[in-house]
């Protein structure tokens, strides 16, 4: 019986070793390339979200339907952002220590979350700033109350807010509010505190009350059919008067924007 000798494995190491030999080769091209992208990941991740993040809720107000949302999405997109961001740059730090395929595609995947966050951050900060631009303008409105209570006033008492005569103030607003239809609109508001030291009595208050009502300056700063509404309210600086709009149609803005002089 003849016995065959065993085969010597060289051929087999022969064959195996092309194999592996580009695989070698590539890891370091690939820890250099991770490392790259985890260090891009990063700066990305700090710079872009909390940017977008600021802009979107540390700005000026706003004013429409779509403000409520577009801030609760700005601020959800960005968290998610910055979550994504930190996720993807760890797993890259982990494949350029020692690659492996799931940690790669691990970190694409957060990489992805991160673009489209961003994506999402710079469409809300758009409809914020559409937005704003609209609290702008009904703002202007505030500004045609505010000029008018200081012609008023000065014409009553010839005092002004810039001296220290026992005015202060302005304070000016536009908020949100809905119409009888349902629909969003806006009220301006402009208040000046008398002080003390002026001792405006009920029959004081109420006088200046219809005296603006009836003034020339508020048919020069206010549409003459924009209803107004005062409020006094004591404060420990004083008499606080407040006169606020009725509320208005968003879509109305440029009927009732003020045409007269503007305070700073």
């Amino acid at each position: 019986m003849l016995i065959e000798p065993p085969q010597e494995p060289t051929e087999a190491r022969t064959e195996g070793a092309p194999a592996r030999e580009p695989e070698r080769h590539r890891r370091p091209l690939v820890r250099i390339i991770a490392a790259l992208l985890a260090l891009g990941s990063l700066v990305l991740t700090l710079l872009i979200p909390p940017v977008l993040l600021y802009l979107s809720i540390g700005s000026v107000g706003c004013l429409g339907e779509g403000c409520s949302s577009a801030t609760t999405l700005a601020v959800v997109s960005g968290a998610a952002g910055l979550a994504a961001g930190l996720v993807a740059t760890v797993m890259f730090i982990l494949t350029a220590f020692r690659p492996r395929r799931a940690k790669a595609i691990s970190a694409a995947i957060a990489l992805l979350v991160l673009a489209i966050a961003i994506a999402t951050q710079v469409g809300s900060l758009s409809s914020l700033r559409n937005g704003q631009a609209t609290y702008g303008s009904a703002l202007q409105t505030g500004f045609g109350v505010d000029s008018a209570m200081q012609e008023i006033l000065f014409a009553a008492t010839g005092l002004t807010i810039w001296g220290d005569d026992g005015l202060t103030g302005p304070i000016i607003d536009a908020t949100a509010c809905t119409l009888a239809d349902g629909s969003a609109g806006y009220q301006a508001t402009a208040a000046i505190t008398l002080s003390d030291r002026l001792q405006p009595a009920e029959a004081d208050r109420d006088g200046l009350a219809r005296f603006f009502d009836s003034s020339r300056e508020r048919l020069l700063t206010l549409d003459p059919q924009l209803p107004v509404t005062h409020d006094w309210l004591r404060t420990d600086a004083g008499w606080r008067w407040t006169v606020a709009t009725e509320c208005r149609p968003l879509s109305g803005l440029d009927a009732v924007a003020p045409s007269g002089p503007v305070s700073p």
